[in-house]
Order: C-alpha cells, then structure tokens, then sequence
C-alpha cells in the first residue's frame, strides 16, 4: 500500500515492493508515499432490472454502512421499499409503486461518501424501464475490420429508437453456412438509450491510441470478437435469445476506391433509415477525423432531406476528397408503388458516360443510393455538372423517367 490514508484506493494505491528482500513485513512499506483520493465517487449506472427493483453501481469503493444509510430519492412517486448492499460499489433497490415504461426517472442519493469522506458528485442519475429490443431498433452503424498492425477490431452499434435497452447477454456473430461464432459482448446489464451509441472492442486503449476522435463512455471491453476478415465478412447483432437484431455483409471494396491504404479504416454508415445492407448506405471515415469515430456520430452521417419528387439530391453541390463534409451525392428516388426495376446513369455536361450507378435493380416505392464521386475507370470525377439520369419500369409497363444536374465540387 502506497499511502495509509488511502485505504480504498485499490490498484492505484498499491504498488509492487521495491526493498531489495522483496517486502517490508513490520516496516514502514518501501514504497510509501502521499496518495490522497481527492475524487469524488459517482453512479456509474442506475438499470431498472425489474418493474419493482432498480441496480445502482458506484464508480469507487463506499462503506457498506454509508450504502446501507444513504438516502436514495426516485422521482415520478417511486418509494424505495428495501436497500440490499450486494458490494462496496453495487446496491439494489426495491421500489412501489411498479415503475412504467415509456417514463424516464431520475434517481437522487444524498449522504453518500467514499472511505476518506469525498461525497458524491454527480449525486443524481436518470433511467428507464428496458424494454425489448425489435428488429430495425438497434442497428450496426460503423466496424473496423482491418485494424492497423497493433490495433483491434471494432463494432460500434446505434439505438435507432426511443426506447432503453438492455444489452445483457447480447452476442456478435458472423456467417459461414449458418450465423455462427457467437460471442458475449454484455455479462452485465449495460443500458443503451435512445439514440446513442456503443462500441465492442477487445482494448479500448488501443482504440484511444490510434483514433483523436472518440467516446470513450460508450466502450465496452469484451474477451473476444468473432474473427473479421480483412478482405470481406459479416457481422451479426443477436440479443440473448440468438434473435438477429441486425447483420452486414462488408467487403473491403465498400471503401472509397482512391484511399491510398484502407488499414486502420472504418466502414461507416451514411444513414440510419436505408438498409444496413445497401452498399452505397457505407463509405470510408473521413480523414480529418483519423479515419474513425468510435462512439460518435459517424464522419459521413448524412439523412437524405430531399423532396418527395421522382428523382432528388442531397446536397447539390459534393466534394468527394474524403474530408467527412459533403462526400457523398445521396441520389432518392420516389415511385408510386414498390416493384419497378431501375436504373441510374450518370454523364458528365458533354454527354459521355461517367459511371453506372445502378443497372436493373429491383426497387421499393422509395430509397437513397450514394455516389462516391468515382467514375467507372475507378478514377475521380472532376470538377464540374454531371447529369444523373434516372429510369424505372414494372411489369405493366410503365415507365418512370427524372433527370437532375449535380455538381461535383473543389
């Protein structure tokens, strides 16, 4: 032990003897020193596991009789009925009346301190009754999959919902012949609220060493991650009970073609409302952001905002050099019902082909696909208007024709 004054410090006031028999027994420890804690404890997290019983985890060691004496005040008419102190950092509280979904509570504890006496700060913390996760409410939305030499994997996915919900026992897969190789990413009940993020990774720290631009809070450090092939795979999100709550099929062709090396580049998602498996939907993070964002909003974001004609752009005027800020022309299309099949042609202003976008796909009654700028000599367009030309037929025969002008920008 480093500083007797300190006795809760845990591994920060501890450290290994440095007296040459290897320890001090009935002596002063070799490696004493001052070591105050001058950090004020803190809810790590408040997670309703039941309509009656509420978990509380501390950020620090606390006295079992602090935990047991402390206050707990939850708002909405909630009463706490019963404390039981499970350790120096967890409590569960019984409460009446049942707590209700759909309603966020906020939770307040006074008379709470660690072992030298710092009280706690933040002393509140709000949450919600989980509810179950559907299909469509929680989505991948970035994955790193060909890490740099030292690095590690990540899968970072998104609450695309209004809902809170509990990640325990949730796993990550992937696919050969059948979804397989799953892997726990949650032993503890970690809550993801509505429309945040959370990122799995087997070193956080490795994540924060090569990526400026990080969430740290939204880390989870798991064991292990289904293998991710450099070249091409599929990731799967599955709750509990082995339900697919979503899965991507990526390739390392998916990144922007012009990247000089795509190691150490993530795969982000444009937008969360297009399907996780339109390929157009993905693009490389953007350079000025070190290629990542784990944890925040990704560097390509973009909800299409276009109106509700046959064919729209967002935005009109892109600029695909990879700098997270206009990358990609989001092309949406509007048809009056699903079951036409369609193509996307782009020219540039003297007529001459410039790439095939999309060539006979069968299309629902409305969507986006991206272009990246490139052209079909895998080359970047330059600077200039291109003209994106739009067809769609079904089986009746009717036919579906836009065109609209997009600039391609410095």
């Amino acid at each position: 032990m480093i500083d007797y004054n300190n006795p809760c410090g845990e591994s920060d006031n501890w450290a290994a003897s440095n007296n040459p028999a290897g320890g001090t027994p009935g002596q002063q420890n070799s490696v004493y020193a001052t070591n105050p804690d001058n950090i004020s404890p803190k809810i790590l997290q408040a997670v309703a596991l039941s309509d009656s019983t509420v978990e509380v985890t501390f950020s620090e060691i606390i006295p079992l009789n602090v935990l047991q004496n402390a206050l707990y005040y939850i708002d909405n008419g909630i009463n706490t009925t019963n404390i039981s102190v499970l350790s120096n950092k967890k409590v569960i509280l019984s409460v009446f009346p049942k707590l209700q979904t759909g309603i966020e509570y906020t939770l307040s504890i006074t008379n709470g301190s660690d072992c030298v006496g710092n009280t706690l700060s933040p002393n509140s913390y709000s949450f919600a009754l989980p509810q179950p996760a559907a299909i469509g409410d929680i989505i991948i939305n970035e994955v790193l999959f060909n890490p740099y030499t030292g690095g590690d994997d990540f899968v970072e996915i998104y609450n695309n919902s209004d809902k809170y919900i509990d990640l325990y026992q949730w796993m990550l897969a992937n696919y050969d012949d059948s979804v397989s190789n799953f892997k726990t990413v949650s032993q503890e009940h970690i809550i993801i609220e509505p429309h945040q993020f959370k990122v799995f990774t087997t070193d956080t720290n490795s994540i924060k060493q090569f990526y400026p631009e990080f969430n740290s809070k939204a880390f989870i450090q798991v064991s292990s991650l289904p293998t991710y092939a450099n070249d091409e795979g599929s990731v799967y999100l599955t709750d509990s009970n082995k339900t697919v709550i979503d899965f991507f099929n990526y390739s390392e062709d998916m990144h922007f073609s012009l990247l000089n090396s795509t190691d150490g580049v993530s795969l982000e998602r444009i937008s969360y409302s297009r399907p996780t498996n339109d390929k157009t939907n993905w693009h490389s993070a953007a350079e000025d952001v070190g290629f990542a964002t784990p944890g925040l909003q990704n560097s390509q974001y973009n909800e299409s905002q276009g109106e509700q004609t046959i064919l729209s752009l967002s935005p009109e005027v892109f600029t695909p050099n990879n700098d997270g800020l206009n990358d990609v022309l989001n092309i949406s299309y509007q048809l009056p019902e699903p079951g036409y099949v369609g193509n996307i042609t782009i020219y540039d202003d003297k007529g001459r082909l410039v790439k095939y976008l999309m060539r006979n796909e069968l299309l629902s009654a409305a969507g986006t696909i991206s272009w990246d700028g490139t052209t079909e000599n895998n080359t970047k367009a330059l600077i200039g208007m291109y003209v994106i030309h739009f067809t769609a037929f079904n089986e009746t025969g009717d036919k579906q024709k836009a065109q609209v002008v997009g600039v391609v920008g410095e």
